[in-house]
């Protein structure tokens, strides 16, 4: 069972539903286990292609303790989840749009709220009637019938029982679901007895069984194109501006001076000298820049992959699975990638196996970090999504395993192969005098506003992932999240770029951490964003539930602030360098 307004997955047996006598789980992956995912054994029981009419599963008389425990989570909106022939069960909701067309949710809720005619008082009623519908297809030639669909719709159902015929039944079962209200709602009280009952009809579809996806048919694309339009005009903006900036730059650059005067080093002349300066902290940022990288190759990854429809979500566990595969592949290239920065920094780098051990183990150790503290929390919760001390020592070997190698092949190959990177002109030995600054060029000030460009590229189709991912919803749009994966690649390029050759044009050399941050200072705006959908769309106010939160959320941001910061500063610098072999001086 899931919740929104927790986030805390329960078993859904914590409640008093009809269970089997003896409960079995099903063998987990990886990546179920990262996510707190399993599949029990239940008494629904379907006969392929044999309907069933309302047939009792069983009856539960609450107590006081059970009456309270569904009272609980009725009103913290939990839903209840199924998989038939691994696939989940969903609701179908009528859209009312000119095609009549349907969306799914997973799920199908434990009751509702509500209240009797002339009653104010609030009741709480339990969803004990399931009307199933299992949707399959006939394949012609292996002469098989295939299950590709798996719906249900929720009743909440008063039986009773009465006697006619010489035989004894449920009155509600005689009656067709049009009509099953007339019994009224079966209402969660203590001492009332819960009859439990379900329906199953099974639909011819022509929906083949290697595309029974159909759940993540999107219905309203056309609401993307408004924000594409809209990343556009900020990408034509942003390169307006940067070639206006630089055209203006190169001319002055380009004036003849006479012999009398003092050639002073602006625009250009000031990059060629600056442009290989040296920075504070250079392995802490080639480590940044390393992680940066892994990031990008996962993100990119993923989204091609998931594009191309190889991540359906309908096979559990695979998404994770292939995101920590990418991860562990796209190491060789952070281990490169930090290497290659330092010995570009500092002209060596006699200390890579440091370099390399930082990039491979500091974002993982900061997730491993985190996850246990949720782990903990979920475990005080009694949530089966908590994973044993046991496994999560098990995981912290396998990763320590995984994670490090590719990283330190990466930067040994980046430390024999590569040569120290040179600047093409000389670079000035002491620190120049730096002029004053006006307020609103203050690196702060520059770095929020810097900030606003990415935002405004990717903010609808984040918007759309989130709200997806935290509703436990499906998410299919990948083709526009991966479009908007390189509008944001080319809004930070463009961003950065801008403000690094205005930086270095006006005499300041402290570009390196100030290219990396303007890009990733949108952080801050998606940190607030997030925590806002959380208080307020989504209404979470338990503290535990709020941690949870808190930490999905610091892990997405953090990723996203080393992605964007390295997009961001590898534009700069390869454009700097550029810059920097175009101008020849003395």
């Amino acid at each position: 069972m899931t919740s929104t307004t927790t986030q805390i997955p329960l078993s859904y047996y914590s409640l008093p539903h009809c269970r089997p006598e003896r409960i079995v789980e099903t063998p987990q992956n990886l990546a179920q286990v990262l996510q707190g995912d399993y599949s029990q054994n239940s008494l629904y029981k379907f006969k392929m292609l044999e309907s069933e009419r309302c047939k009792v599963v069983c009856r539960v008389k609450l107590d006081a303790k059970s009456a309270m425990e569904f009272k609980e989570k009725i009103e913290q909106g939990y839903y209840a989840n199924m998989i038939l022939d691994d696939l989940p069960v969903v609701v179908p909701i009528i859209t009312h749009d000119e095609e009549s067309s349907y969306i799914y949710k997973l799920g199908f809720k434990v009751g509702l709220i509500g209240h009797y005619v002339g009653v104010p008082e609030k009741s709480h009623f339990i969803y004990n009637h399931l009307s199933f519908t299992v949707k399959y297809n006939r394949d012609i030639h292996p002469n098989s019938t295939n299950i590709v669909g798996f719906e249900v719709k929720a009743f909440s159902v008063h039986h009773r029982e009465a006697k006619w015929g010489g035989r004894t039944g449920l009155i509600a079962c005689e009656l067709n679901e049009q009509v099953l209200h007339l019994s009224g709602p079966q209402e969660v009280k203590e001492d009332e007895e819960i009859i439990f009952t379900y329906n199953v009809k099974f639909q011819e579809s022509d929906v083949k069984w290697a595309s029974r996806d159909p759940y993540l048919v999107q219905n309203n694309e056309h609401v993307y194109w408004f924000p594409i339009l809209r990343s556009l005009v900020v990408i034509i903006v942003l390169a307006f501006k940067l070639g206006k900036f630089m055209l203006g730059t190169l001319r002055s650059d380009s004036k003849l001076e006479t012999p009398d005067q003092t050639r002073e080093e602006t625009g250009g002349t000031s990059v060629n000298k600056d442009v290989c300066s040296p920075m504070r902290s250079p392995s802490l940022f080639c480590v940044c820049i390393g992680t940066g990288v892994q990031v990008f190759g996962m993100v990119l990854g993923t989204l091609i992959l998931a594009g191309l429809g190889f991540l359906t979500p309908l096979i559990r566990g695979r998404l994770v699975t292939t995101m920590f595969l990418l991860w562990v592949f796209a190491g060789l290239f952070a281990g490169y990638t930090s290497i290659w920065l330092h010995k570009a920094i500092q002209g060596s780098a006699a200390s890579w196996t440091i370099i390399s051990l930082r990039t491979a183990v500091a974002f993982p150790a900061a997730v491993f970090v985190i996850f246990s503290a949720q782990s903990t929390l979920l475990g005080l919760e009694k949530s089966p999504a908590a994973i044993p001390v046991w496994t999560m020592v098990k995981l912290f070997i396998f990763g320590s395993a995984t994670l490090i190698p590719p990283v330190i092949l990466g930067g040994y190959i980046g430390f024999k192969k590569t040569e120290p990177q040179k600047p093409p002109n000389p670079t000035s030995e002491l620190p120049r005098v730096m002029p004053g600054q006006p307020l609103f060029k203050h690196p702060v000030l520059v770095a929020l506003v810097g900030g606003i460009f990415p935002y405004v590229a990717v903010e609808a189709e984040v918007f759309n992932f989130l709200s997806s991912i935290l509703h436990h919803q499906f998410y299919s749009s990948y083709g526009f999240l991966l479009l908007a994966f390189f509008f944001l690649a080319i809004t930070c390029s463009l961003t950065t770029i801008l403000i690094c050759y205005n930086r270095l044009s006006n005499d300041n050399r402290s570009w390196w951490w100030r290219a990396f941050v303007p890009a990733g200072s949108s952080t801050i705006i998606f940190l607030l964003f997030a925590i806002y959908f959380v208080l307020v769309k989504l209404l979470v106010t338990k503290p535990v539930s709020v941690a949870l939160c808190l930490g999905y959320i610091l892990i997405a941001v953090s990723a996203y602030f080393l992605l964007t910061g390295t997009i961001g500063f590898l534009a700069c610098f390869w454009f700097s360098r550029l810059i920097n072999s175009t101008f020849k001086t003395d």
